[in-house]
């Protein structure tokens, strides 16, 4: 936590797949919810005259258990000192933050709302409404919230940086570079703006400026692994595979949850522009997941409902019950093997989904979703296949788990080896 901020997303993880390997699944990841101050213990309450069951007390409780990211214990009691004072922006405030962190989007966007109604200057609430917002996937709206916030701080770096974030998930690359641009001019030396800006060059093409960016997020924070995640992939579109590969092992280094293939494969593999457009995965996906679709539902998966899918990685993540329970579905195909003696096996990008893992995500793959208070962590299945040999050929199964524990979301997607000979 740096001043009272901490980050609570990427508005689409996260990075898009669009963004290949990118740490920053989309922007919801990367969005930056306003936390307020740490509370004030207040000591000998009954001598001051206080009842400990009085609405100030227990709104103090509230604070102090927030500030101990106790949000689940704070919650009631915030509600409890609203019956009271029902007419407190702060204390919606407050609230709104705790059911944020409790992955509850919907009900911390309405007491963002209300914070907002009540004192429509509030700039800390009207932030995180526009967080909120975006975590719902509701991109335009969030825009228009961090205009809002803009208006009333026209020098407000992370306004700025976060609607940038919201522009990004619209694909409104140019309006996106035009709010990064403003954040960095503003804070300078805020690494996560020019990491943002980067990923925007990276999904234009533009690798030298995108290899610029993440390399100045780097020299402001080192330990930042998403930049040389993101500059390792710069570099290795850009055909400088020993670099790049030295810039993902760094990041793997920094962060054990980013899983790399072989080191083969990086230094064999030819760089994406190398690859005939003949040969890509988009233009054969339709039949691969048709086959796919059929293949889970020999294996008894039904109800199949298709929340995201990524062509040019092979991969896709569905909705299915299984057993009458609902299940979420990981599905990749493998990508082509390097050459060579030594090669490794082929690589396979998953979404970076890890329902129920019990670690802090920053969102989905598919953006936060429009969870419910009744939504619960789902199991997980992944199954991996290898795609035909040949046109006509079927496909083939190489890894199928019916009980699978996903690597937890913090970068999307994911890329693992396979290895056929490994039961």
């Amino acid at each position: 936590m740096t001043d009272g901020w901490t980050d609570v997303t990427d508005m689409t993880d996260g990075a898009r797949a669009k963004r290949i390997l990118r740490v920053d699944a989309g922007s919801c990841r990367w969005l930056r919810l306003r936390l307020p101050l740490p509370a004030l213990v207040l000591v000998f309450c009954g001598a001051c005259g206080r009842p400990a069951d009085s609405p100030e007390v227990i709104l103090e409780r509230g604070r102090i258990l927030s500030e101990r990211r106790q949000f689940e214990e704070a919650i009631p009691l915030f509600s409890q000192a609203l019956e009271t004072f029902p007419e407190r922006a702060e204390i919606y405030y407050l609230r709104g933050v705790a059911y944020e962190n409790v992955r509850l989007p919907e009900r911390a966007l309405a007491d963002y709302s209300k914070a907002v109604e009540l004192e429509p200057d509030r700039h800390e609430a009207i932030n995180n409404k526009g967080v909120a917002l975006a975590k719902l996937d509701r991109f335009e709206d969030a825009v228009a919230e961090f205009s809002r916030l803009i208006e009333l701080r026209p020098d407000d770096a992370l306004a700025f940086r976060n609607r940038g974030l919201s522009q990004h998930d619209l694909g409104r690359l140019e309006e996106a570079l035009a709010d990064y641009g403003h954040a960095i001019r503003i804070a300078p030396g805020d690494p996560l703006s020019w990491f943002q800006r980067g990923n925007v060059y990276l999904e234009q093409g533009q690798l030298p400026l995108a290899e610029q960016d993440f390399s100045k997020a780097i020299e402001l924070d080192p330990l930042l692994a998403r930049g040389w995640m993101n500059r390792g992939i710069a570099r290795y579109l850009a055909g400088q595979k020993e670099l790049a590969w030295q810039d993902l092992e760094k990041s793997q280094d920094l962060d054990e949850n980013i899983v790399l293939p072989g080191l083969n494969y990086f230094l064999d593999a030819p760089a994406a522009g190398q690859v005939p457009a003949a040969d890509s995965a988009a233009s054969h996906w339709p039949d691969w997941r048709e086959a796919a679709e059929q293949e889970l539902q020999r294996r008894g998966f039904t109800a199949l409902q298709l929340k995201n899918e990524f062509p040019e990685f092979r991969c896709a993540e569905y909705l299915a019950e299984f057993h009458e329970q609902p299940r979420a579905v990981y599905l990749s195909f493998t990508g082509p093997r390097a050459a060579g003696p030594n090669s490794q096996p082929g690589a396979v990008i998953l979404p970076g989904a890890a329902a129920g893992s019990g670690q802090q995500m920053v969102g989905s793959l598919s953006g936060p979703g429009a969870r419910t208070d009744s939504d619960a962590p789902q199991a997980a299945s992944l199954l991996i296949l290898q795609p035909p040999e040949a046109p006509g050929s079927a496909i083939s199964v190489v890894l199928f788990q019916e009980q699978w524990e996903a690597v937890p979301e913090r970068i999307r997607p994911v890329l693992i080896q396979w290895d056929p000979t490994d039961p």
